[in-house]
């Protein structure tokens, strides 16, 4: 009997090509798959922090109903950063730690640094959420085109507070 089997120098060379080409389909699945999404949104998450980098609003001025028992305020918030702000969050925060939040969207489109964001002609109100009773402070969070800015937080405490809060023009 004389069978002969193909050569060990062949059989490695297949081995090889084999390896290379099974590291080569998984290598490439794996960029495809999981690598390039993956960058994809990190780069979104990285241009988003950059954004908020660059936005800051300031409050102006402010004031409350009643300190002990708060139940609406007016604000003056202005947008001083370099990028547009669509909406802001609006928390009001109590003593005993309670707090109402109110989200603030204005009416028409995103507001363009430098531009009043909220006038004191805007009457804010707690709502259902309130009263906060025992006004610790008052926190404004920015909201950009990819999500919130909660390392923008500007807060105003009983101190800067106005004493006298002006009546709603009829």
């Amino acid at each position: 009997m004389n069978k002969r089997g193909i050569s060990p120098l062949i059989a490695s060379v297949l081995l090889i090509a084999f390896a290379v080409t099974l590291f080569l389909i998984i290598s490439t699945w794996t960029r495809t798959s999981i690598l390039e999404p993956g960058l994809e949104k990190g780069g979104e998450k990285y241009a988003v922090g950059l954004d908020c980098l660059s936005t800051s609003v300031k409050i102006e001025s402010a004031c409350v109903d009643d300190r002990d028992s708060v139940t609406s305020l007016k604000l003056n918030v202005d947008n001083k950063g370099s990028t547009n702000i669509e909406s802001l969050s609006i928390r009001v925060v109590g003593e005993e730690g309670e707090l109402a939040t109110i989200p603030y969207g204005p009416a028409l489109a995103p507001i363009a640094p430098p531009g009043r964001i909220i006038s004191f002609g805007d009457r804010q109100t707690l709502g259902d959420q309130g009263p906060i009773a025992d006004l610790d402070r008052i926190e404004v969070f920015p909201y950009i085109k990819g999500g919130i800015c909660q390392d923008n937080l500007v807060s105003i405490g009983l101190s800067r507070l106005e004493d006298d809060c002006p009546e709603d023009s009829p």
